[in-house]
């Protein structure tokens, strides 16, 4: 009876309950955290030996309101590299954010503070995305190099994320995939998490991952859009 009452008036002391997420990660062979001092969790696994990293918790960005669900995976490619897919409302959010700042003289980023998605989204050229026109109506591909993006979303991530939009992208939440200094990321909007979502999330990354080093392979040293060496 007294440990009840005491479950009753203390269950919430230690925030959400992770069970789920927590058996989720162990039966992915993975490692489950909480996040001290914010209502969040971190996972680290392994695809093959490379390590990933997922968070979820309160929004590393200004253009996520609500709870954001992070990956990230030290991948060894080449540096220039360089590439993103990104909802084609968040990308156009942006746009018009940057606008506005330039007219206005908001001073909403200042200097290193600007996030990098929000500067490439002025450096890089946009990938024509030829012969995937559903695609095209949801998302957008740049690159340092637009070959790059145009390669990377091509089959197996083409096709992924075609089938996301009927899931994990189905409410059109603010969401980027990115190839960055040899590393792979996906953020995303969502406010809640559960076992089927980060199944979805996950299989995603891996699969942005597998088609990011046969991209890597594809432009080796004698090709027109020739990379540099990996990372170290």
């Amino acid at each position: 009876m007294f440990e009840a009452l005491k479950r009753l008036f203390t269950g919430n002391a230690r925030g959400t309950d992770w069970g789920s997420v927590s058996k989720w990660a162990q039966s992915r062979q993975c490692q489950f955290k909480r996040v001290r001092g914010v209502d969040g969790f971190a996972i680290e696994g392994r695809l093959e030996q490379l390590p990933w990293r997922m968070e979820w918790g309160p929004p590393q960005r200004a253009y996520i309101s609500s709870r954001e669900l992070r990956l990230r995976m030290e991948m060894n490619l080449p540096q220039d590299l360089q590439m993103m897919v990104i909802s084609l409302s968040l990308l156009e959010a942006l746009e018009l954010q940057t606008f506005e700042d330039f007219t206005q003289g908001n001073q909403t980023y200042a200097g290193s503070a600007l996030p990098e998605e929000m500067r490439w989204l002025s450096m890089w050229p946009r990938a024509a995305l030829v012969g995937q026109r559903d695609l095209r109506q949801h998302m957008a591909a740049l690159g340092a190099d637009p070959a790059f993006a145009e390669a990377w979303t091509e089959g197996p991530l083409g096709r992924q994320l075609d089938i996301a939009r009927q899931g994990l992208l189905s409410a059109s939440p603010p969401f980027m995939l990115m190839c960055q200094r040899g590393r792979l990321y996906l953020r995303m909007e969502t406010p809640r998490v559960d076992a089927g979502l980060l199944d979805e999330a996950l299989d995603l990354f891996n699969i942005a991952a597998a088609s990011a080093a046969r991209t890597a392979r594809q432009f080796t040293v004698g090709s027109p859009h020739a990379l540099g060496k990996p990372t170290a």
